[in-house]
């Protein structure tokens, strides 16, 4: 499921409803890091594989998105 969220209770019900994965999408919907790793442990705590959308092909967004614990990147 692709989310764009900063709520990260909103991010734990989609993983208590079963869902595999979470996009959180970073491009359409800039946050600052310390929310994005609070989106990333809440989809860890519920069982979601959390994936980051980043804004453009651009090593500081995607190594900022992978040092938070995203274990996918999609640009």
């Amino acid at each position: 499921m692709q989310m764009y969220t900063h709520h990260p209770d909103l991010v734990e019900i989609v993983g208590y409803a079963g869902f595999d994965y979470v996009m959180l999408d970073m491009e359409h919907n800039r946050t600052d890091p310390e929310t994005m790793v609070n989106l990333i442990r809440a989809a860890e705590v519920s069982g979601l594989t959390p994936l980051v959308r980043v804004g453009a092909n651009d090593r500081f967004l995607i190594r900022s998105a992978v040092e938070s614990g995203a274990q996918g990147i999609v640009v």
